[in-house]
């Protein structure tokens, strides 16, 4: 009997070497789960392919058991997005046998990621799950059952989009001191252009990766890929505009589905419901740029700290929010720091005046003006109420006495133009001429009596 049952399991193992992994993973008739997963996510063509692999092969009472746990169906587990990382997590490229094993061993799987080999006395045991056949042989390497689907440990959504190869996300995020706020908790959605895409993008915008990540509204551009909350694609509806992390004055992002494909503005998600530890990602082939700025986040963006500062103070903030439009002449850091030392005050002392939101509302006009439309001089109304005069010659264009260095600078709701001078009202120097006449009027008027009266006094006396 017992040299009857070594001849057929000698003949088995030689019919089963003479297969591929697939075709003898099928033929066990214990592994059924394991091939519908095998096909569903495409990767029979793989496992048919010339190898060598190693396989951990979990049953089907292994399957049945990890439904269990997940609290999914079979339907819900093969329609997951993380099934070809699953099956690949229990595939080693090379041929393994259990012969070979040490002691332990951390090795690379299919999937990229490392799992823990344990071998002690005749146990194998592959991360958590236990070998309980070893060395069946295939043509093209070699499987060894398993009793347990091992779940490839989770990452973050950072992680994950490394592991996925977005490695320009990755530096973006980096740059943008972004990678710890996605690195939290959350949960977050995260639509994440793949490197591809990052190459399109830089050719439309015609700049270079190191331009892109030098752009003050990196971090915006990439909070405008990232919603709040965990949105799966089957809870998405035919239409709808959500907030994105981007925050106020360009937050709102257009998601459609029609069944088929699903769109995050003018991209197509490519592939969705990527998990991770904190949300989840979908994949998509473009770089969605967000609505331009407001004129406040705009020059902020821009590096006009003191600008931004004395706006909050005066509480000009919502007002430069506005639907507008506005052409703002926003004076530089360095030209308020020339303002500060020719009136020789703080910038405490600055954002304290009482005439501050004046002094800001005068390099303010309603309306949107480029450089293109100004004549060679006007007079126009300030935002003050108070007039101003711009010239320009040739390609020169002076607010009052200050120049314009950077022209153009693009807003939701208007135009700035960067200027190296803080230009004071007139009231100011008004005020002081208004004083120097009245002086002037009343010592002309007091100068004739006081030469009469020291006449009278001289005859007097």
């Amino acid at each position: 009997m017992a040299s009857r049952f070594c001849v057929c399991f000698l003949l088995l193992g030689s019919s089963l070497a003479s297969t591929d992994i697939v075709a003898t993973v099928t033929g066990t008739g214990n592994h059924q789960v394991l091939a519908e997963a095998l096909t569903k996510a495409k990767l029979v063509s793989t496992l048919q392919g010339a190898g060598p692999f190693t396989v951990f092969a979990p049953t089907d009472a292994a399957f049945t058991a990890a439904l269990t746990a997940l609290k999914i169906t079979k339907a819900e587990l093969l329609a997951r997005a993380d099934l070809a990382d699953i099956l690949k997590y229990h595939v080693l490229s090379g041929k393994t046998e259990s012969s070979a094993l040490q002691a332990t061993q951390a090795v690379a799987t299919l999937n990229s990621l490392p799992v823990t080999i344990t071998k002690a006395d005749s146990v194998v045991k592959y991360a958590n799950a236990t070998v309980t056949t070893a060395d069946v042989a295939a043509s093209n390497g070699v499987i060894h059952v398993i009793d347990k689907v091992i779940i490839p440990p989770t990452m973050d959504i950072v992680a994950t989009a490394v592991f996925k190869g977005h490695t320009i996300l990755a530096e973006a995020l980096t740059k943008a001191k972004l990678v710890s706020t996605l690195q939290g908790a959350g949960p977050f959605t995260v639509f994440a252009p793949t490197d591809a895409a990052f190459t399109t993008a830089l050719t439309a915008l015609k700049i270079t990766k190191a331009e892109l990540l030098a752009r003050c509204d990196l971090a915006d551009i990439l909070k405008y890929h990232v919603l709040n909350g965990k949105f799966g694609s089957s809870v998405l509806k035919a239409t709808q505009t959500v907030a994105t992390l981007n925050g106020p004055g360009g937050s709102q992002v257009t998601i459609t589905s029609d069944g088929n494909a699903v769109k995050f503005a003018a991209a197509t998600i490519t592939a969705a419901d990527v998990a991770a530890s904190n949300g989840v990602i979908h994949v998509i082939d473009k770089v969605v740029i967000p609505p331009a700025l407001d004129i406040v986040r705009k020059a902020i963006c821009a590096g006009h700290t003191v600008l931004a500062e004395a706006l909050t103070k005066a509480k000009l903030v919502s007002t430069l929010q506005g639907a507008g439009p506005f052409t703002v002449f926003a004076p530089t850091d360095a030209a308020f720091t020339a303002a500060l030392t020719a009136l020789k005050i703080t910038k405490a002392q600055l954002l304290a005046r009482t005439d501050l939101a004046d002094i800001l509302k005068y390099h303010v006009l309603n309306g949107k003006f480029g450089s293109s439309v100004l004549k060679a001089t006007q007079s126009v109304d300030t935002y003050l109420q108070k007039k101003v005069t711009i010239t320009k010659a040739d390609s020169v264009v002076k607010y009052a006495n200050a120049t314009v260095t950077t022209a153009d600078v693009s807003a939701s709701n208007g135009v700035i133009h960067v200027i190296d001078k803080v230009v004071l009202p007139p009231k100011a120097t008004t005020s002081l001429s208004s004083n120097a006449k009245a002086t002037s009027g009343l010592m002309t008027n007091i100068l004739p009596m006081v030469l009469l009266m020291t006449f009278l006094a001289s005859i007097l006396l």
